[in-house]
Formats: C-alpha cells, structure tokens, sequence
C-alpha cells in the first residue's frame, strides 16, 4: 500500500483505507517520542481482513475502530495493546481470530455484534478491566480461555455473566481467575461445562442453571471458588474430579 506521513514525531492516528492498494495516513503531532510507529487511534476500513499481529505490542494505541466492511479479525491482531480502552467493532464482522485482544488490559466493555458466527479461544484473555460484554446471539461455544486471567491476584474480570440461550458449549478455562465474578446464569441450551472453566472465581457466589436437566461439567469447574453457597448436582450426567476443590459451601 502507499504511506502518507504528517507532521512529525509520534504518529496520533493510523488510517487504513481502500481495497486493493489500501492508503495508511499515520498523523504525528507534536508530542514527546516514544517509539515510531505507534498511533494513539487505529482506524480500519476499505479492508475485509485485519491481519494476524497487525497492530499486536503496540503500546500507545488507545482506541480502535473498525468500519463496516471489515468481515475479520486474525488471530492475535491486536493482542498486547494495554492502553487499548475503547474497541468499535461493526454489524457484519464475522470472525475473531484467537488471542485478536489478549492482553488489552484498560478495555472495560465491548459490544461484540450479532454477526460474529466464529469466536476465537483465549480472544479477551488477560484484559484485566473487562467488567461488561455484549454477547452475540448466534454463537453455539464460549470457547477455551475466552475471558482467562493468569494472576491469581487483584480484582479481575468481569463481574456478572448471562451465557445466551443457544451457547451449547463453556469451554475449558473460559472464566478462569475472573475474581468479580459473582453470578452466572447458565441457560438449559448448555450441554457442557468444560475443565476448570469457572476455577479461582473468587467471588462466585450463585450459579443458576434453568431448566430441570444439568450439563456434563468438567474437572475442577468450579475449584477455587470460596464463596460458592452450593448447588444441586443431582441432575448432572457427569462430574469430574477436583470439581468443588477449595471451595467452602456455605449451605
């Protein structure tokens, strides 16, 4: 593609626009320096693909936003961005790759669109302020490590969760260390539960599971979750070992 500089110093905005010889605009105001490069505001459009590591360990960027017509995000495109705190995405995306936003540690909400019909694993790992999501409705799989933390400490994660009537699967890790965690509603359509799925959910006090049936669930689901009150697996088809491990029911 063809590259337009302005000003100089570090680069405000990047700009990627056209179709078959795309135009980047990389704007630099007067600024202290920190690294070439690296934009403050990442805009997509004219494009149905943003690659894999496009703007990944760009640590300046701090807003996001794809225009109609992007269709995908590659795996880890925009993974290790931690100033990232605001992500537009558009109605007709289809796809996010894995890891595409691992690490984007100051995103405290993101609406993913309806349109999104394939979720990568580990897609939100280790977004440390991630407190709101808007779940698309045509997905059948929370994937593995969807919304994983690492540390075992601080107050991370999200702090409620409605799985959406549909969503078949949680995968393995999907809510690890998601230490505001306190409610989870879990949907009749859910037919599985995976290994260490809701594990170290510190503050997990209440799972709802509607309907009559229970879900297969995993080897250590629910370990470390000190607050849990209880639940009635009497329903469940299988259990797995370790599943209540370091877990103090209250009733």
């Amino acid at each position: 593609g063809r590259f337009r500089w302005r000003g100089a110093r570090r680069p405000s905005q990047i700009f990627i626009d056209g179709q078959k010889d795309p135009v980047i605009e990389v704007f630099w105001p007067s600024a202290n320096f920190i690294r070439p490069g690296v934009a403050d505001v990442a805009t997509v459009k004219g494009v149905e693909e943003v690659d894999v590591n496009a703007y990944s360990g760009h640590e300046n960027l701090r807003m996001i936003e794809l225009k109609p017509g992007v269709r995908r995000i590659a795996p880890f495109a925009f993974s290790e961005c931690f100033q990232v705190s605001c992500v537009t995405l558009p109605e007709g995306l289809e796809s996010i790759g894995n890891a595409a936003f691992k690490g984007c540690g100051h995103l405290p909400r993101i609406e993913i669109p309806d349109s999104v019909t394939n979720l990568g694993a580990w897609a939100f790992r280790d977004c440390d302020k991630l407190r709101e999501v808007k779940f698309p409705a045509g997905i059948r799989e929370i994937p593995d490590g969807l919304f994983y933390h690492y540390y075992d400490f601080g107050d991370y994660g999200l702090k409620r969760f409605v799985v959406p009537e549909g969503v078949e699967r949680i995968g393995k890790y999907a809510f690890y260390g998601n230490r505001k965690l306190g409610e989870v509603l879990v949907p009749k359509s859910v037919k599985e539960i995976g290994d260490y799925a809701f594990c170290n959910c510190t503050s997990l006090t209440n799972v709802v599971f509607e309907g009559e049936s229970r879900p297969k669930i995993g080897e250590g689901a629910f370990r470390g979750c000190e607050k849990l009150k209880g639940l009635d697996f009497t329903k469940t088809p299988n259990i797995g070992t370790l599943l209540f491990d370091d877990c103090n029911f209250t009733e």
